[in-house]
């Protein structure tokens, strides 16, 4: 047997063992001869970087993205598995958006919230975390790959920030956490992701993953860091059939590498027979990545596309629908509200977000923002893309329509043949 097949062997044993054990630890603890805790008493946010939603692929999760591809990671199924388990126990939403394009836009949308104040939308004046930490509650964030600056607001109202540069050494210190759970509320944010840079930690963390997908005589000397990627395509140098092989695989390589850790963080979560019983568990992306679309190889900031803002949203606990997937359009933001009335405190006035609980809206249109400028908005059906008209955008020049029904239509835009309902989703986005 071959060591490839033996890992095989091993990784599916592995996975048998931790799906029976998640299903076990995470299943809501019924309180003799009551009904199950109407309110949670924790919260735990795992956030994966630069995490597509075409990536998950069970029932639904890879239907009208324009990035679906024939050839996903091969070892995709493993967190497929180990999400499924959370599925059954919780709700998936099929259509999740970060409606910011800036780095920290998606998760400033859970975390700070979005509220309009005189007549502007910015960030609610306090933070998840604080709202928590005023109540009691012991606030916690273990952070990995970009440090994010102590100032960021989003560490506003943290107790404990621990930050390490590799997403492994996560897991020890989730842990550590863990184990310090008594009468207090937790609220953890577990941020896993790589350094973006061109560092000697990316290239020796991906290494393996790279290995299994594509053999190093098949891959091409391309820079794997994003700052580059972007570099390369502003200056509109396009990537030849085996550069773009060895970017596609090195950001499965990624993926394949965010699947393992955090695999082992939720093994270390259910062993916290303390924690999740008694907890809403989210699994969100911060945002997507583009991958192909129009030559574009990269993990940009830049981009109003479907594949850049759409990411996972998984959300299990207490009163939480179990085993439902949900195809309303939600964003970010919405997690702020949904995350206080499962902890029975009352939102701020004025949020953008909506409580996921409170009913469906299926008229809702998504708006959204690039890191430079350019304007999106997103409805059941479509999504239109405005260029900013002060300067040059590097990904939008011109005004797009793309119908995310029509496998065609999500591939290249339809904004000439289509003025009327350019105006009208306009005028929206406008108003």
């Amino acid at each position: 047997m071959s060591g490839a097949i033996r890992r095989r062997a091993r990784a599916a044993a592995l996975l048998v063992a931790l799906s029976a054990a998640l299903l076990a630890s995470c299943a809501p603890r019924k309180e003799p001869a009551e009904l199950p805790r109407e309110f949670a008493r924790h919260v735990v946010i795992v956030s994966l970087g630069r995490f597509r939603a075409d990536h998950l692929a069970f029932e639904g999760y890879a239907r009208n993205t324009t990035a679906h591809r024939e050839g996903a990671p091969q070892r995709a199924g493993a967190l497929d598995h180990t999400l499924e388990v959370l599925r059954e126990q919780g709700t998936v939403f099929l259509r999740a958006y970060v409606p910011e394009g800036s780095f920290e836009g998606g998760m400033a949308g859970w975390l700070h919230g979005a509220c309009f104040r005189a007549g502007r939308l910015a960030s609610c004046e306090r933070s998840l975390a604080a709202l928590l930490r005023e109540h009691g509650w012991r606030t916690v964030a273990v952070t990995s790959g970009l440090p994010f600056d102590r100032g960021s607001p989003l560490l506003d109202g943290f107790e404990t920030v621990v930050h390490v540069t590799s997403p492994h050494d996560v897991v020890a210190r989730v842990d550590e956490e863990a184990a310090q759970v008594g009468t207090r509320g937790l609220f953890l944010w577990v941020h896993l992701d790589l350094p973006g840079g061109a560092t000697d930690l990316l290239t020796k963390e991906l290494a393996p993953y790279l290995d299994e997908l594509l053999p190093a005589s098949e891959r091409a000397p391309v820079a794997l860091d994003w700052a580059a990627q972007e570099a390369r395509f502003a200056a509109r140098a396009p990537y030849d059939e085996r550069e773009q092989r060895t970017l596609t695989a090195s950001y499965d390589a990624r993926l394949l590498h965010l699947h393992d850790c955090m695999r082992a963080v939720l093994w270390a979560l259910s062993a916290r027979r303390a924690i999740l019983p008694d907890a809403v568990l989210a699994v969100v992306g911060d945002r997507g990545c583009e991958l192909g679309h129009r030559e574009a190889y990269i993990g940009s900031r830049l981009s109003a596309r479907e594949e850049a803002l759409r990411v996972p949203f998984l959300l299990r606990g207490p009163r939480v629908p179990a085993a439902e997937l949900r195809t309303d359009l939600v964003e970010a933001a919405d997690l702020y509200p949904t995350v206080l009335r499962a902890v029975d405190l009352a939102a701020p006035e004025g949020l953008r977000g909506r409580d996921l609980w409170a009913g469906r809206d299926p008229a809702r249109r998504i708006e959204g923002r690039s890191a430079d400028g350019a304007r999106t908005l997103r409805d059941r059906r479509f999504r239109l893309i405005v260029p900013p008209e002060e300067k040059l955008s590097a990904f939008h020049r011109e005004v797009e329509l793309y119908d995310l029904w029509d496998a065609a239509g999500q591939r290249s835009s339809s904004a000439a043949a289509n003025p009327a309902l350019v105006a009208e989703l306009r005028a929206h986005l406008d108003a």
